[in-house]
């Protein structure tokens, strides 16, 4: 129909075209950026990547950073696992001189969105000890600082995560009821564990904690320490000491050897193993898989 326009007209037609076909396509593009904006949670180690996803599922890509059967204690994070953290919405560290590094980062970087989660615990152990998780009960209080934090960063589908949290938290609450009920009636309270990990696990069920090593499975012990642990374990009739599955299980195994001991697992949840991925664990069927193993040592009825 433009055929009786003159060519200057044509050409300025077709040039407008052409530039409202680019403008359009430029505006789709950015909407679809906007709508395919993915939400990320970066955490420095297995557990608060495990609450996060239980409260986030699809929803929000979370990324452990020390998977694949990393020990988080040492770990020192690449180029990449700082652009990962730099790009994240939330990055949730431990605190408490378990994972140094992200604390320094955190300091030395205001802009990031950050979640320690020793600032959320009220405990006499919280000045000392960094391994809260492996108490049930804190668990839960954890996993409500996360929602919370989750809600924060994504308040449109807060719904969906209040409702995820709440069924998480009933198997926590199921899951502290059993450690309860099952380490109730037991003829020993004393238990010989690779590194000190559990005292909130001991301080919650009431048990007695010897420790190999120190707060880092790297703490070796003395010998003068060994023969006391040795000491104490033939005087109880100690007959289970329990080792770890991302640290050497050699110093247990020696002390297990010198008093005709056997060993036992006992998982500080600290991260998975690729096997214990690969068979679908997490951390509720870990603790009762340590539930399983303490009530052995401890010869519960």
């Amino acid at each position: 129909m433009h055929s009786n326009l003159p060519l200057c007209m044509k050409k300025a037609i077709f040039v407008i075209s052409v530039l409202l076909i680019v403008v359009f396509a430029i505006v789709i593009l950015n909407q679809r950026d906007v709508d395919n904006d993915e939400i990320s949670i970066v955490t420095t180690f297995y557990p608060p990547a495990e609450f996060a996803t239980r409260i986030a599922k699809e929803k929000i890509n979370v990324i452990n950073i020390t998977s694949g059967g990393i020990e988080p204690h040492d770990f020192e994070p690449n180029p990449k696992d700082l652009v990962k953290i730099q790009n994240a919405n939330l990055f949730i560290i431990n605190g408490n001189s378990f994972d140094t590094w992200a604390e320094e980062l955190a300091d030395d970087n205001k802009e990031i969105n950050v979640l320690k989660l020793s600032e959320n615990i009220d405990s006499e152990l919280s000045a000392r000890d960094p391994h809260f998780w492996l108490d049930p009960v804190y668990s839960i209080d954890l996993v409500g600082v996360i929602f919370q934090k989750i809600v924060d960063i994504d308040p449109k589908n807060r719904d969906f995560y209040e409702m995820n949290k709440t069924q998480y938290i009933g198997e926590l609450n199921q899951l502290n009821r059993e450690f309860q009920t099952e380490l109730n009636d037991c003829s020993l309270r004393k238990i010989v564990v690779s590194h000190d990990a559990f005292s909130y696990l001991a301080n919650r069920y009431s048990l007695e904690i010897i420790n190999i090593s120190g707060l880092s499975p790297e703490e070796e012990p003395t010998a003068s320490t060994l023969i006391e642990i040795s000491k104490t374990v033939r005087e109880n009739k100690i007959k289970n000491i329990f080792y770890e599955t991302l640290v050497s299980p050699d110093l247990a195994n020696t002390i297990a050897s010198e008093i005709g001991a056997r060993t036992l697992v006992l998982n500080p949840l600290e991260g998975l193993t690729p096997e214990e991925v690969l068979d679908g664990e997490n951390y509720v069927s870990i603790m009762r898989n340590n539930l399983t193993n303490l009530k052995v040592a401890m010869e519960c009825k």
